[in-house]
């Protein structure tokens, strides 16, 4: 589906899932020149995902957001609408939305974040 970008917030748990369930995904996205962002908190137990899927998607590490969404080439939106620490993967909810106006403004803001996030140091 996507052509161009794929940009990712998650929390540490939700790095380890998409990484392990994702990692394909990635790889055939990377090979095909989608340019793959991911940021999130990247701790000791994420090291074994980061290192699997770092040929394929750019890693920042934060502390300080807590948010879980997906922007698909500045123009559809994935929300998860709940920390994933209160409630199990099963029972997960998010709202895509295809909306190129509000995506492209998630995504200049999530590029601006981008510049100023550290690079993981695991």
């Amino acid at each position: 589906r996507a052509q161009k970008t794929v940009f990712i917030i998650t929390t540490t748990d939700g790095f380890i899932r998409k990484g392990d369930k994702f990692k394909n995904a990635f790889k055939k996205l990377s090979a095909a020149g989608v340019k793959i962002k991911i940021v999130a908190p990247i701790a000791k137990e994420s090291k074994r995902v980061y290192d699997n899927i770092k040929a394929y998607a750019q890693i920042k590490h934060t502390d300080s957001i807590n948010a879980r969404f997906i922007i698909v080439d500045n123009k559809e939106v994935l929300f998860h609408v709940v920390d994933d620490k209160n409630v199990h993967e099963s029972y997960d909810t998010g709202v895509w939305v295809d909306t190129p106006y509000f995506a492209s403004t998630l995504s200049a803001m999530f590029n601006q974040t981008w510049n100023d996030m550290e690079n993981p140091k695991i």
